[in-house]
């Protein structure tokens, strides 16, 4: 299909996908089985169109097998895993030897919030997958979503991006939708939310919180949207609170994934989304999880390794997306997500190579009375530099912080003991792209 007539064609692609992903997930909950069907199906079509592209072939090649070889998702483990600096080189070399070919893709481009910005482009109909998607985890919650007349507000984490409601079908009241960044002030985030109005607010959690703690300073009300998900970040306990505390309870629901696959599993809005009890349901038919441990072995546990298989500009294949994460094998075989770990960057490490995940660090804050939000900042393999937030009634002391924090430490750290040091402040910063990091080593990746 020639790329301009794709492109108008986005969003009858993008209904013929939600039409297809429904279909699936509404069978899957009778049987869940059918989800492994309809993934196995679509395994052997995308490892038949990547097999036949350059780069994949050799990648085939080496490993001593062919497309036929590739049948169940963990057949994919007979590749070798793909790096995200494998993958800017790729696309990097591709569109510069051959800048005519790509011309009407969609550009796209990754925060840099885990390093180096990535910049690839995608195919209408990549963009129609994840769009449709991205409608399957609206419509699949408690709350009632109405696809064509709900309108949905995005803050998203690049700069300057605005998507206005010019088109048609949205001066008609149909697919009302607006794109606002996480990197822009406080103050504009709120006013924008509040003249839209939207029935779906999605996007940068840690953006939510700051403009509920900028309403409530400045003593604006905000709009109650009847759905709100985040994605992007870690969802903490925290975060949770806060959302429902200005929102109300059981309209928030957590999405993970990232630019470069797209959103691949999500909660349910009703269910409980503490941190150590939280629960992911994978789209199984469009992507493919997992995970390897330490020695690069399958495991339930370790390093995520993902293949969308709805991606046909620039398609991943054993996709390293840098998280440590736990998987479980619910009925029928089909696998779930259980914990997200966090980043690999996202950990404290020690000397000897071992380190502590966020979900062990994050036991050290855990309902501490007078705590709102906190930042850990590894310095050295010794020093940790805790930020932190109070609520605005809190009557703890700092000092009384501090003791609760240490002593919990000193099991937590059972592999040796670390250096700790305080800073109260009034409100944490994000990263220049509206991000906000819990957790930080700055000795990632130090020789």
């Amino acid at each position: 299909m020639n790329i301009w007539l794709e492109r108008n064609l986005m969003h009858v692609q993008t209904l013929r996908y939600l039409i297809q992903f429904m279909h699936t997930y509404r069978r899957a909950e009778k049987d869940p089985s059918y989800w492994l069907q309809v993934q196995k199906k679509n395994i052997r079509t995308f490892a038949d169109y990547v097999y036949g592209i350059p780069f994949y072939r050799k990648r085939f090649d080496a490993a001593g097998i062919e497309s036929k070889d590739i049948v169940t998702a963990e057949d994919f483990l007979k590749l070798p895993c793909l790096t995200k600096e494998e993958y800017r080189e790729w696309c990097a070399e591709e569109t510069r030897n051959h800048p005519d070919k790509y011309k009407g893709w969609l550009p796209c481009a990754t925060s840099g919030s885990s390093g180096m910005p990535l910049s690839f482009y995608q195919l209408p109909r990549d963009r129609a997958s994840e769009i449709a998607n991205l409608f399957r985890g609206f419509l699949i919650q408690k709350k009632h979503f109405r696809l064509f007349f709900d309108s949905h507000l995005a803050v998203v984490s690049k700069r300057g991006i605005r998507r206005n409601q010019n088109s048609v079908m949205q001066r008609l009241g149909l697919f009302r939708h607006m794109d606002v960044s996480a990197g822009d002030s406080v103050e504009a985030l709120v006013k924008a939310y509040n003249d839209f109005k939207p029935d779906v607010l999605y996007g940068i959690g840690s953006a939510f919180v700051r403009m509920i703690n900028y309403a409530e300073k400045h003593g604006i009300e905000l709009h109650h949207p009847n759905l709100i998900a985040t994605f992007g970040e870690m969802l903490d306990n925290a975060t949770v609170d806060i959302i429902a505390a200005a929102f109300g309870q059981n309209i928030l629901y957590d999405m993970y994934g990232c630019v470069e696959v797209g959103n691949m599993a999500v909660t349910k809005a009703c269910e409980n989304l503490d941190i150590e009890n939280r629960h992911y349901t994978i789209w199984n038919d469009t992507h493919v999880f997992n995970t390897i441990d330490d020695e690069g072995k399958l495991s339930d546990e370790g390093r995520l390794l993902v293949t969308p298989l709805y991606h046909f500009g620039f398609p991943l294949v054993n996709y390293a997306l840098g998280d440590q994460v736990q998987l479980e094998t619910l009925s029928g075989g089909v696998k779930g997500l259980r914990r997200i770990k966090g980043r690999e960057n996202d950990m404290i490490f020690n000397r000897d190579g071992s380190y502590y995940t966020f979900s062990t660090i994050y036991q050290l804050m855990l309902n501490i009375e007078g705590v709102k939000q906190f930042r850990i900042v590894q310095k050295t393999y010794d020093d940790l530099v805790f930020y932190i937030v109070k609520t605005r009634e809190s009557e703890c002391s700092d000092e009384a912080i501090k003791r609760v924090v240490s002593e919990r430490a000193k099991s937590q750290f059972y592999m040796g003991t670390k250096n700790l040091s305080f800073e109260f402040v009034d409100e944490l910063q994000p990263n220049p792209s509206g991000k906000m990091r819990v957790l930080i080593s700055e000795i990632y990746g130090k020789k």
